[in-house]
């Protein structure tokens, strides 16, 4: 394999990965909540969104980097 083939999978698998966590966090961020913080609530699912949105436009960015 060449060095750049290598660096095209990771991206790739790069991508996937910020893909589904950003997914996860945009969908059910009430969920994931709970399970980081003792009171869920208030501002926390908010931020978690937009944490979402932005692994998404990562994602974006690294698709067409590879």
């Amino acid at each position: 394999m060449s060095k750049s083939s290598v660096a095209r999978i990771a991206l790739g698998l790069d991508a996937a990965l910020c893909t589904a966590a950003g997914a996860v966090l945009l969908l059910i961020p009430d969920l994931v909540s709970q399970m980081m913080f003792v009171e869920p609530g208030g501002w926390k699912p908010v931020i978690l969104r937009i944490l979402g949105i932005s692994l998404l436009i990562v994602a974006l960015d690294l698709v067409m980097m590879a």
